[in-house]
């Protein structure tokens, strides 16, 4: 079985994660990156960029949001 088929809880996982931190409005990287680390067993520098990548992401998808809301205050 390839590599991406045997790690598709990561991504259920990982929205469970981002929605206990979006809730609880503490940063997303104190849990992900004990995840990475523990629970798909990755190297510390592994980890690290994959908690990054999501994170990237996550900001990314967060400011369109505001500015599909027009919240964003541009002066």
């Amino acid at each position: 079985m390839s590599q991406p088929l045997e790690l598709w809880w990561v991504l259920l996982a990982s929205l469970c994660i981002a929605a206990i931190a979006l809730s609880s409005g503490i940063s997303g990287a104190l849990f992900f990156s004990p995840f990475f680390l523990l629970m798909v067993g990755l190297q510390p520098a592994q980890a690290i960029g994959a908690r990054l990548t999501t994170e990237l992401f996550g900001t990314s998808f967060g400011t369109l949001n505001y500015v599909r809301q027009r919240v964003v205050d541009y002066q």
